[in-house]
C-alpha cells in the first residue's frame, strides 16, 4: 500500500490532558467489531477496548455524551460503517471543530482493483457481513470531513495480510487464520516466535490528521481478552507519568510496552505515528492549537499627565557606591530542543541505536547462533529483511564503541534481497570471522536497512581497524546524518529504513 494510503490508517490520537474545552460541533465516532457473521472470524476483548477509548474520549479529549456515536458489531457493516462517517463526522462537523475515529476489528489486505497501489494490495476494513471496504473508500470519506482536526485510530492489522492475530492471555499468543479471511495479497512478517525491537517512523506529510496505527507494515494487530494491545499500551504511556508528554514520547512508550507485552516468544507489532511535523513534539495538552495560541497581552502603560512635575534634583548629587566585586549577571540558558528522536540528534552511539530503532519503517530479524559468548568464540549473525535494500551491521560494546561488522574490508557490496536471510559471514558476504573480544558485557548487535544506498564503510567517518570501521561516541551525530535522510514529500519512492536488534553477552 503507498505511504499516502497509509494517512488513512491513523489510530488516531487525539487526547489532551488537562485540556476540557468543548468545541459546539466536536464529534467522536467510534467503532468496534468483536461478533462476526462468520464466527470464525470473531475477536476477544472488544469490551475492554472499548472501554478504553472512551476513557480517553471523555476523559482526556473532553467530549460530552452528546457528541459520541458508538457502533458494534452487526451495525458494523461497509454499509454502516460509509454511513456513520457521512452522517455523524462530514455533516455533523464544520470549520471550526474536531473529529475522532476509531475502529478496532479485523483488517485484511486484499488484490488492488485499480492500479493505484504499488504494492499491488489494497487495504480494508474486514466488516461484519464478510465485505472488504476498500481503502479507496475510506480516502473519500475522510477527506470529506470539514473538521480542522481529524483523528483516525486504527486497531487492527494494517497491511499484513487478511487475519488478525489473537490472544487468550498475553503469555500465550497465537495467530488465527478464519476461513471467512482466507483472500489475502501478502505475508504479515511478524508471525513467528521471535523478539522484536523496532518503532515505527514519524510521516510528516499528512497535513491536518495526526495519527497512529496499532501495527506497522507487514504486521498483524494483537489482542486477548484483557483488550486490545495497542489501546492498553496507549492508556499505560498516558498514566506512566504525570508531566505532560509529547506524541514522539507516547509513541516510544507504546512501542516498549508492546515488547513487553510480546515477550521473548513473540515479535510485537510496530506502531506507526503520522502527522504534521510541527505538532509532534508538542505536548498533548497544546496538540491541535498550535496555530491558534494567542500571543501574550501585554499590559497598557500608564497614561502620563497633562502637566507632569519634575522633581527637583539635588544641588549636588553623590554617585552611587559601586559593589567592593559587582557579581556578572547570570547569561540566560537556551532551553534544550524538543525530543524528535532524529539520529543526527544523538548524543552517544548507545542513543543513535535506539534512535534508528526508534525510527524502523519495516521489520528487520536479527538472530545469532548463541546469546552468551566467551571471550574468543566466534559467532555467525543472521539477518533478514521484509524489503530489498543496503545493508550495514553494527556491534556496539560495553565501551561505547560502534563497530561496523558489515560491509568491510573483505566485501563492500552490501545489497540485500527481501526476505533472504543473510548469514554473516559466509560465502555469500566474504570469508571473514567474528570473534567475541573484551570487554565484556553485553553488547548490541544491529542490522540497518535502507531502501536507499549507504555504505558507511566507504564514509570519511571512523578510524580502519584491521578489517572493521569504529566510530567514536563523538562520531554519533554524524553518523547520523550519514544515515538517515528526510523523506521528500514530493518524491514517488519514499526513502526508509528499517533496522532490528540481538543482544549477546560476553564473558570470560
Amino acid at each position: 500500500m503507498s505511504r499516502m494510503r497509509l494517512m488513512l490508517s491513523f489510530f488516531a490520537v487525539w487526547f489532551i490532558l488537562g485540556f476540557n474545552t468543548v468545541y459546539a460541533e466536536d464529534r467522536a465516532l467510534i467503532i468496534g467489531l468483536g461478533t462476526y457473521a462468520k464466527s470464525d472470524a470473531n475477536l476477544p476483548g472488544l469490551d475492554p477496548t472499548l472501554t478504553v477509548i472512551q476513557e480517553i474520549v471523555f476523559g482526556r479529549l473532553g467530549f460530552q455524551s452528546g457528541q459520541v456515536q458508538v457502533i458494534t458489531n452487526e451495525q458494523v457493516t461497509s454499509a454502516g460503517i460509509q454511513n456513520a462517517i457521512s452522517e455523524w463526522l462530514i455533516r455533523g462537523t464544520t470549520a471550526n471543530d474536531r473529529a475522532f475515529l476509531y475502529y478496532y476489528g479485523h483488517g485484511a489486505q486484499i488484490k488492488d482493483d485499480n492500479g493505484d497501489e504499488p504494492d499491488g494490495c489494497d487495504e480494508s476494513l474486514y466488516t461484519y457481513e464478510g465485505n472488504f471496504l476498500r481503502d479507496d473508500v475510506l480516502t473519500r470519506l475522510v477527506s470529506s470531513i470539514p473538521a480542522k482536526e481529524v483523528l483516525f485510530m486504527l486497531d487492527s492489522c494494517f497491511s499484513g495480510g487478511a487475519y488478525r492475530s489473537l490472544t487468550q492471555d498475553t503469555e500465550e499468543a497465537t495467530a488465527m487464520t478464519p476461513s471467512a479471511l482466507s483472500i489475502v495479497c501478502g505475508k504479515a512478517a511478524n508471525l513467528g516466535q521471535r523478539p522484536a525491537d523496532n518503532i515505527s517512523p514519524i510521516d510528516e506529510r499528512s497535513g491536518r490528521v495526526l495519527g497512529m496505527t496499532a501495527a506497522g507494515e507487514n504486521e498483524v494487530g494483537y489482542t486477548s481478552n484483557k483488550g486490545s494491545w495497542f489501546s492498553r499500551a496507549l492508556l499505560g504511556a498516558l498514566k506512566s507519568t504525570s508531566e505532560p508528554i509529547s506524541f514522539v514520547q507516547m509513541r516510544d512508550l507504546m512501542a516498549s510496552t508492546m515488547r513487553e507485552f510480546a515477550g521473548q516468544r513473540y515479535i510485537s507489532p510496530v506502531p506507526q505515528l503520522f502527522g504534521p511535523p510541527q505538532w509532534l513534539t508538542r505536548t498533548l495538552s497544546s496538540f491541535g492549537r498550535v496555530d491558534s495560541i494567542p500571543p501574550p497581552v501585554l499590559p497598557t502603560p500608564p497614561t502620563p499627565p497633562v502637566n507632569p512635575v519634575l522633581p527637583t534634583p539635588p544641588a549636588n548629587p553623590a554617585p552611587p557606591t559601586p559593589p567592593v566585586n559587582p557579581t556578572p549577571p547570570t547569561p540566560p540558558v537556551n532551553p534544550a530542543p524538543p525530543y524528535n528522536g532524529d539520529p543526527n540528534a544523538a548524543s552517544n552511539n548507545n542513543d543513535l541505536l535506539d534512535r534508528i530503532l526508534n525510527r524502523s519503517a519495516f521489520r528487520v530479524e536479527v538472530r545469532s547462533t548463541k546469546t552468551t559468548l566467551r571471550v574468543g568464540e566466534k559467532i555467525v549473525i543472521d539477518v533478514r529483511s521484509s524489503k530489498s535494500g543496503y545493508l550495514n551491521l553494527f556491534d556496539l560494546g560495553p565501551d561505547g564503541k560502534l563497530y561496523l561488522l558489515f560491509p568491510n574490508k573483505f566485501n563492500q557490496l552490501n545489497q540485500v534481497i527481501a526476505d533472504e536471510t543473510i548469514s554473516l559471514p559466509s560465502s555469500r558476504v566474504g570469508n571473514f570471522s567474528i570473534t567475541a573480544a573484551e570487554p565484556t558485557g553485553r553488547s548490541r548487535v544491529l542490522a540497518l536497512i535502507t531502501t536507499y544506498n549507504v555504505n558507511l564503510y566507504d564514509a570519511t567517518l571512523g578510524a580502519l581497524i584491521a578489517q572493521f570501521k569504529v566510530f567514536g561516541g563523538q562520531d554519533a551525530g554524524s553518523v547520523g546524518r550519514s544515515l538517515i535522510t528526510t523523506p521528500d514529500s514530493n518524491a514517488a519512492d519514499v526513502k526508509q529504513h528499517g533496522a532490528g536488534q540481538a543482544l549477546i553477552d560476553v564473558v570470560k
